[in-house]
C-alpha cells in the first residue's frame, strides 16, 4: 500500500492517469476443491508470472487476499487502460497449470478505474465496485469505471 500511495502522489504531481484494478480468479475455489491448494497455488503463482510480463517495468501487483490481485500502472489514458487489462485478460485465460495428464487452467474478472480520486484508497473502492459489475455481468471481462 506504501509503493501505491507514491505511485498516486506521483501521478497526481505529474497530472498523470494512473490505472487502478482489482483482478480476481473466477471460480478459484472450484480449483482448489478439485485439485488441492498445490494446485491453487500453482495458479495463483502462473497468474503472478502474467503479472509480471503483461505490466510495464514501473507497473505494480500485489495480492489482496486469497485469490485477488491489485494492479497499479501509469497510463496514457482509458484507452490504454482499457488495453493493457484486456491484454492480460486473455493472457491468463490462455496460461495454463499442468496436474496429472490435466490442463488446469482459470479465468479472472477485473474491474478498474483511471480517474484520480483523493487517494489509492479511493480508486481502490471504485475498482471494487466495478469488479463486482464484471463478475454480475458474467465473469472472464474487464470493465473500468
Amino acid at each position: 500500500m506504501n509503493a501505491a500511495a507514491r505511485s498516486f502522489d506521483q501521478a497526481k504531481r505529474n497530472s498523470e492517469e494512473l490505472l487502478v484494478a482489482i483482478v480476481d480468479a473466477d471460480y478459484f475455489k472450484r480449483v482448489n476443491d478439485q485439485y488441492g491448494h498445490h494446485i491453487g497455488d500453482q495458479v495463483l503463482m502462473m497468474l503472478a508470472e502474467q503479472f509480471t510480463r503483461n505490466l510495464s517495468k514501473t507497473g505494480l501487483a500485489a495480492r489482496l487476499g486469497g485469490e485477488e490481485f491489485a494492479v497499479l500502472q501509469a497510463v496514457q489514458d482509458k484507452g490504454e487502460a482499457e488495453q493493457v487489462l484486456e491484454k492480460l485478460r486473455t493472457d491468463i485465460a490462455a496460461a495454463s497449470v499442468q496436474h496429472q495428464r490435466q490442463t488446469v487452467s482459470c479465468t479472472v474478472s477485473i474491474g478498474a478505474t483511471v480517474r484520480l480520486g483523493v487517494g489509492v484508497e479511493d480508486m481502490l473502492a471504485r475498482a471494487d465496485k466495478a469488479l463486482y459489475r464484471a463478475k454480475d455481468e458474467g465473469r472472464n471481462r474487464v470493465v473500468i469505471d
